[in-house]
């Protein structure tokens, strides 16, 4: 989450807010983007509306992973650890130039974990829960043909295979509730077992858990020389991803919420880019243009994966055959004023469109849900709805900054840019199926100083600070509904209008060598402005209710994340480094329906409200988690280093995410956050 703005869902049909980048390519969709960030050269955080200068323009902001290149020295490294439950880890780099002209890189990361829970009853009881069996391999080639002409050539294939995670019920079962009332006495009995079971173990109506992921990809970078200050630059990726998985959500012997899905998808990239200096090197601009292209299918009862939803006990197909692609040109400028005054410009203009064929049945596909305008059921054979949109808007940025002395920057930035409308791929009628949600923007203000002190005795203090103002437009939001074909499920609407508005702080102090104190807190407030929509009010659907007094959901007031890092001096036994982190975060709620048992109770039926469990969850508490490291590198110039880690060392129980139903079906589920780990590892670097 990127200052109040996260990702809802990882649909094929939805964009995504925040754009994780890897040398300078996409990586989309979501799945699998979080495999094979090990060997980084840096990691950067792009925070508000973005577009101009690379890649896709996003609302949220971006990630840019970069990884290590090829260098011309012949050096590697490889690092072994071991941990509590039975967690082993193995990282591996070579670094291998050939000659002048070529530099090769290879990287292997691996961890294989028995995990921190299990299934405790069902036909899979006995499978560990939160394991981890992941390969990350990668090989860089950086080729430099002439002295005007460098390629850089990246080639990488990550695998994850678990047993997926612990889902268990957060609250008392309403027996008002749809799965109360299907299931009776076993839902009480399920909640019951759940009390007196570890957070981390679950049971498994299902019959089968997992999570399966694949990715490989392939990212070019053609540098070109034009003369001394002109550059074109190429940047090509491909991608090709796979992520199956089916869980039960509600984490009970009873088959209330019981989805599979799956993800398949190849997406392709293009980016051309022209780079110049010019007047002196006062200017400084790029243009380029930018092409996308995602195809493949994502849901649940896809021929080539198999298992569909099953819902109340009952199986369902659910997917989408999507074709996306995006097409944009931008430019930006920065000028120097002075040489303390400089001012950047950019402007971006993209269209994107929209393609997908939906299905929505049970499974295997022999009744379709789909009706006509006359409400007829679509035949099986045909049961698929085509729908196409394009949505084009610009994005633009103005920036001004100026320098005081060479210590002190600040500056003022304002931006816009969009997110592209789409389709809500779990639609139960042709009419919701073919009806688009529109695209949100987002522009925004923002104000801060880079500082940099010398407090004299050896303190050094750094600081960045920066306030801003968003405001955010048709916001695309994902709403949990019981369907008309019985089935739960999340649909997309546009929720008017919101203010999101913060203030940051980045703080350094370091004492020569030996003590280094890290102090970051961010706040925000993101709140809704005319939120009204058609929603479920006193049991009735479809009618008329205002939301202007939700808070975004899991998004924090108040964050901290701050480290003390002692490196004392033990002579020629090696460098010493202690490290401390703390991370905070203030109340979160898990969903913007309903946030107090007031705003609850307007959503339930009359005859339900005297059946609402009076332990009802709306959120997660603040929380805090201190973790510590203790690092003896290069121990008497030998080239090993040897370390020991924790994490969560107070063994902080609390709620990473969750899903409320309680309006719906009357059960509230989630997933708890990782528990104490710890371990120990040795680096040898040659």
């Amino acid at each position: 989450m990127i200052r109040g703005q996260r990702a809802d869902d990882t649909l094929l049909t939805q964009d995504q807010p925040i754009t994780v980048y890897m040398d300078e390519a996409v990586l989309s969709p979501m799945q699998g983007s979080n495999l094979g960030m090990f060997d980084l050269e840096n990691v950067q955080v792009l925070k508000g509306p973005q577009g101009t200068l690379f890649g896709r323009n996003t609302t949220g902001g971006a990630v840019l992973f970069t990884t290590a290149k090829p260098t011309n020295e012949f050096e590697g490294s490889v690092r072994l650890g071991y941990g509590n439950f039975d967690t082993k880890t193995a990282t591996a780099v070579l670094n291998v130039p050939v000659n002048e002209q070529i530099r090769l890189r290879a990287a292997l990361d691996y961890t294989k974990s028995d995990g921190y829970g299990r299934i405790v009853a069902g036909a899979n009881a006995g499978q560990r829960l939160f394991d981890r069996d992941e390969l990350n391999l990668r090989f860089t080639a950086a080729i430099d043909p002439t002295d005007w002409l460098r390629t850089m050539t990246t080639v990488y294939h990550s695998r994850s295979d678990n047993g997926g995670v612990a889902f268990t019920l957060l609250d008392t079962p309403s027996p008002a509730g749809a799965a109360g009332f299907v299931f009776g006495q076993a839902m009480s009995d399920a909640y019951a077992r759940a009390k007196t079971r570890s957070v981390y173990d679950s049971e498994d109506g299902r019959g089968t858990q997992f999570a399966r992921t694949r990715v490989t990809g392939v990212i070019h970078t053609d540098t070109i020389e034009l003369d001394d200050n002109l550059t074109f630059k190429n940047i090509f990726s491909y991608r090709r991803a796979k992520d199956e998985t089916s869980n039960d959500f509600d984490g009970t012997l009873v088959p209330v919420l019981d989805p599979a899905g799956a993800t398949y998808t190849k997406t392709y990239s293009e980016e051309a880019q022209l780079q110049g200096r010019a007047f002196d090197d006062r200017l400084n601009y790029i243009f380029g243009a930018y092409y996308y292209v995602l195809k493949g299918l994502d849901g649940a009862g896809i021929p080539r994966f198999g298992a569909g939803t099953i819902t109340f006990g009952q199986p369902s197909t659910v997917y989408g055959s999507v074709n996306n692609t995006s097409f944009s040109a931008f430019a930006q400028a920065s000028y120097k004023l002075t040489d303390s005054l400089n001012l950047t410009a950019g402007l971006r203009y993209t269209t994107d469109k929209r393609e997908a064929t939906l299905t929505n049945g049970n499974f295997p596909l022999t009744v379709c849900s789909f009706r006509d305008n006359a409400g007829v059921p679509l035949p099986a054979n045909a049961c698929f709805v085509d729908v196409e949109k394009s949505f084009s808007k610009p994005s633009y940025l103005v920036s001004i900054d100026h320098k005081f002395g060479e210590d002190t920057l600040v500056y003022l930035t304002h931006r816009y840019s969009y997110r592209a409308g789409g389709f809500n791929l779990r639609a139960a009628t042709v009419d919701a199926a073919q009806q688009s949600f529109k695209p949100e923007t987002v522009k925004d203000l923002e104000l801060g100083i880079k500082q940099s002190s010398n407090l004299g005795g050896g303190l050094r203090l750094t600081a960045n600070l920066a306030g801003y103002y968003q405001w955010y437009n048709d916001v695309q939001k994902g709403v949990s509904v019981l369907q008309s074909d019985g089935n739960v499920g999340t649909v997309t609407q546009n929720a008017a209008k919101a203010n999101i508005y913060g203030g940051e702080a980045e703080l350094g102090l370091r004492y020569e060598r030996l003590v280094e104190l890290n102090f970051n807190y961010a706040y925000v407030k993101a709140e809704y402005k005319n939120y009204a929509t058609l929603t479920t009010v006193g049991g009735v659907s479809a009618q008329p209710d205002d939301f202007s007094d939700r808070q975004f959901k899991y998004q924090p007031k108040h964050q901290i994340n701050a480290n003390l890092i002692l490196t004392p001096d033990v002579g020629d036994i090696g460098q010493l480094s202690i490290t401390a982190n703390v991370y905070y975060q203030s109340k979160v709620f898990f969903s913007e329906d309903f946030q107090n048992r007031a705003q609850l109770i307007r959503r339930l039926a009359p005859g339900a409200v005297p059946f609402l469990p009076t332990d009802t969850v709306f959120g997660q508490k603040g929380y805090a988690l201190v973790n510590g490291r203790i690092e003896l590198g290069n121990i008497s110039g030998s080239g090993f280093t040897a370390a020991v880690f924790g994490r969560n060392l107070f063994n902080k129980r609390y709620v990473d995410s969750a899903i409320p139903f309680q309006d719906s079906v009357g059960i509230d589920t989630g997933v708890y956050g990782a528990p104490r780990t710890y371990g120990a590892e040795v680096t040898f670097k040659f």
